[in-house]
This record gives structure tokens, C-alpha cells and sequence, in this order.
């Protein structure tokens, strides 16, 4: 086996704590969309009940 004393150990594919939380950031947000747009349906039945501010409350908990 041949070993490549110029690489050095974990020098690999590195992304910045900084690209880290813009990308987790991100996917936050598309979710937290995502899981509103999902449950208008279900938020609106619920108002019918409870009151739209409760049905918004209950959703958010």
C-alpha cells in the first residue's frame, strides 16, 4: 500500500459552522412553509370548533 505523506489526515470536503447554519437555516424554513401550507386544511376545520386564534395556537405548540 502506498501512502501519500503530503495529505494530510481529515483533509476532506470541510464546510464553515457559518454554511452549516445558513443551509440548516434554510431547510428550517422551507419546513416550517412546508407544514403551514400542509395544514391550512386542518387548521381551518379546527377554527370551526375552537376559533381561528386557537386553532393557530394549537398548531403552533
Amino acid at each position: 500500500m502506498i501512502i501519500d505523506e503530503n495529505k494530510k489526515a481529515g483533509s476532506g470536503l470541510y464546510f464553515t459552522v457559518q454554511l452549516k447554519f445558513v443551509v440548516a437555516f434554510i431547510g428550517a424554513c422551507f419546513w416550517a412553509g412546508f407544514s403551514i401550507w400542509i395544514a391550512q386544511d386542518w387548521i381551518d376545520d379546527l377554527s370551526n370548533y375552537i376559533g381561528q386564534f386557537a386553532a393557530i395556537f394549537s398548531y403552533m405548540v
